[in-house]
């Protein structure tokens, strides 16, 4: 009896301590906490996730964790800091587009970053070991001039993390069976559309899609109005935001779209539906050619190796202005909410150093798709060497080499990017002009009808 209470006793004991264990657990200190809201699918969040644990073994950031939340798409992300600035809960730094930080700034709660490059900018080759190497000069120009273009005095707001564009991605293998010529201007690629609909084989498949996709409605309407040269928004003197895209060029550029699908030679991601994109079908070989963001390059190469892939520059309607939509995420720092504190922002913008220092930025691009945002980043060993694995004679036989074949690409066309004018209410207009090609394609809307409801959505948001 004796025996059976003292198991009994420790066996209470060994419960009670196990509860206080779980109870009595140390809470975390939120004040040093870093809440950064991402749209990272699963693969590119693990390569920052690696980054977090060597930047936490620093010194100088002991006690501190950094969270990673995975908000969904650009659109998620930013529906839900425009909920979180009322409800105060923000995070301490998020993934943003500049048509968002527009918004953001116009309700007060944006960091102002030119303090934060001044207390930390040198020169790299000062302190080649620093494992920070923040020097804005060394950010492409283009990529970091996004964050000073909210106003008229250069204020930084949002600062780059991984840059993309648009490519045409093709099935190569096809292309060179059927000897058809690799479309540099948008009339080659109808002719190449019409030569694929005529095959025998192709007219077989009974669930067929186009012989070409476009990943992104909205990138393909103002992509078209900035090579053509037709109006989409401005941005007047006075800092005010103009919505000039319904007028009667570009509803004719949308009734050409219009013809295309009709006769078969193209659909987009909003005319595919159920949030299909087009590098499915494109694998699937559904399609034959893709235009899609790098970022998403590996997207584009079939999982069974079914095919050779092909990349090339986007379409031109004018050759020799050649332009292409500049991408991919930047961040924005918050100075409302619970995670920020100036020792958390100064914390959270020294982890924006540090994921973005040479090396660190060429490692993201090499596994993802995206470009570094460093320059010095394309002179760093991993990179060259990621560089040197395509070989344009051997071509493309695996999803690394096709990531290789890209970033060998873009480095060549970033005298072609182009953003559009931000401000309070650009994102919507980005919004309802990309509905406007499946409301017209598809939805039984007319031209007159899809282009005006649009612009009264855009003028609505901003009233």
């Amino acid at each position: 009896m004796k025996t059976s209470r003292k198991i009994l006793m420790i066996s209470l004991l060994a419960v009670l301590g196990s509860v206080c264990l779980a109870g009595c657990k140390k809470k975390e200190d939120a004040s040093k906490k870093i809440v950064f809201w991402h749209t990272m699918g699963k693969t590119n969040q693990e390569t920052v996730e690696a980054m977090v644990k060597e930047f936490l073994k620093l010194p100088e950031n002991e006690g501190y964790t950094i969270e990673l939340l995975e908000q969904g798409d650009y659109t998620d992300i930013n529906e839900k800091i425009l909920k979180g600035m009322s409800a105060g809960n923000l995070p301490t730094m998020a993934f943003c587009y500049p048509d968002h930080v527009a918004d953001y700034l116009a309700a007060g709660v944006v960091e102002e970053l030119t303090p934060y490059v001044e207390a930390s900018d040198k020169a790299t080759e000062e302190n080649p070991d620093d494992p920070y190497q923040f020097n804005s000069a060394d950010y492409i120009t283009s990529f970091w001039q996004e964050g000073k273009e909210y106003d008229s005095e250069g204020h930084l707001y949002s600062v780059p993390f991984s840059k993309s564009t648009e490519v045409l991605f093709y099935n190569k293998t096809f292309f060179d069976e059927h000897q058809l010529q690799v479309p540099t201007t948008w009339d080659e690629v109808i002719s190449v559309c019409q030569q694929i609909l005529a095959l025998p084989e192709i007219q077989k498949i009974e669930d067929y899609e186009a012989p070409l996709g476009y990943d992104s409605d909205d990138n393909l309407f103002i992509t078209f109005c900035e090579q053509m040269g037709l109006p989409y928004t401005s941005l007047g003197a006075d800092g005010k935001g103009s919505f000039d895209f319904n007028n009667e060029q570009t509803r004719s550029m949308v009734e050409t779209v219009k013809s295309w699908y009709d006769n078969g030679y193209i659909v987009t991601k909003g005319l595919l539906g159920n949030n299909t994109y087009t590098s499915t079908k494109f694998t699937e070989q559904k399609l034959h050619m893709t235009i899609g963001s790098t970022g998403g390059t590996r997207y584009n190469y079939p999982s069974n190796d079914a095919f050779e892939v092909g990349v090339t520059s986007l379409p031109q309607w004018n050759p020799s202005e050649p332009s292409c939509i500049s991408q991919g995420p930047s961040i924005v720092f918050f100075n409302k909410g619970d995670y920020v504190s100036q020792d958390q922002k100064e914390v959270a913008w020294r982890f924006y150093t540090y994921i973005t220092n040479p090396e660190n930025s060429a490692k993201y691009a090499i596994l993802t798709g995206y470009e570094p945002v460093r320059v010095s980043s394309y002179e760093t060993p991993v990179y060259e060497t990621f560089l040197a694995g395509y070989n344009e004679e051997t071509g493309v036989h695996s999803s690394a080499q096709l990531r290789a074949a890209v970033a060998n690409l873009t480095r060549t066309l970033q005298d072609w990017y182009f953003t559009s004018p931000v401000f309070v209410g650009s994102a919507t207009a980005r919004n309802q002009v990309g509905a406007i090609i499946p409301a017209v394609c598809a939805g039984g809307k007319t031209v007159v009808e899809a282009f005006q409801e649009a612009y009264n959505k855009c003028v609505f948001a901003v009233q």
